[in-house]
Parts: structure tokens; sequence; C-alpha cells
């Protein structure tokens, strides 16, 4: 997948992300089988920030054609959905989130492996 494509993409899920944490947690955290308490939508909504910082940088790295910037992007984004779809699945196995985290380990999946095969393509689009 060229990079323009993939960083569009990735900053549309995170700007969705972005919008469900922050307007409306308790949907998320119950997908994930997850009690949707002051604390945890309290983490929830600060979460939301994080995510909106990966949409700006998604978004505004789709047209820029330096290839170090995209490398750094590309390395960010896989090894923080790495740890993301490695500590849902964690987190399942130790049974306190539900079934519901792999919707989102999926989607951490696929971002991770998609970001690492354009990290190994020796010309980078």
């Amino acid at each position: 997948m060229p990079f323009p494509t993939l960083a569009r993409l990735t900053g549309t899920v995170c700007a969705a992300l972005t919008l469900a944490l922050f307007a409306a947690p308790g949907l998320l955290l119950t997908i994930f089988g997850i009690e949707a308490g002051a604390e945890a939508t309290f983490v929830a909504r600060r979460t939301a920030m994080l995510f909106s910082g990966y949409a700006v940088l998604a978004f505004s790295l789709a047209t820029v054609t330096d290839i170090g910037a995209r490398r750094a992007f590309a390395m960010a984004i896989m090894v923080s959905m790495t740890g993301l779809a490695l500590l849902g699945l964690a987190e399942f196995i130790r049974g306190f989130a539900g079934p519901g985290i792999f919707v989102a380990v999926v989607t951490e999946v696929f971002f991770a492996v998609t970001y690492g095969l354009y990290l190994r393509r020796p010309n980078q689009n």
C-alpha cells in the first residue's frame, strides 16, 4: 500500500477513535467488555487526545516526500500498534477484556504488519 494511502487510512482511524473515545467512551469500553466506570472513562478520554495527535501526524505526513520522516512515523506506528495488540491479547488472556478486544487487536495487527511491510520495501513511496 502506498504511504500516502496508508497515512490517510491511519489518520482516519485515529480521528474516528478520537471522536469515539472522547464523545462516547462507554461505547468502546462496553465493546471491550470493560466496565465504563469513572476511572475507565477518564483514561479513555485522555487516550482520545493521544489518538488525535496520531491523526494530525498521519494526515500531515501523507503528502510529505521525505523518506526519513515517513520511516520515523512508520516505525512509531508499528511499535505502538504492536504494543497495543500484545497488550490487548494479554488483557484478554488474563480475563480483564472480553472478546470484543479482538476488534482492536485485528486493527492493530493490520497497521503493525502494513507499516512493517512498508519499512521493508527498498523503494519506499
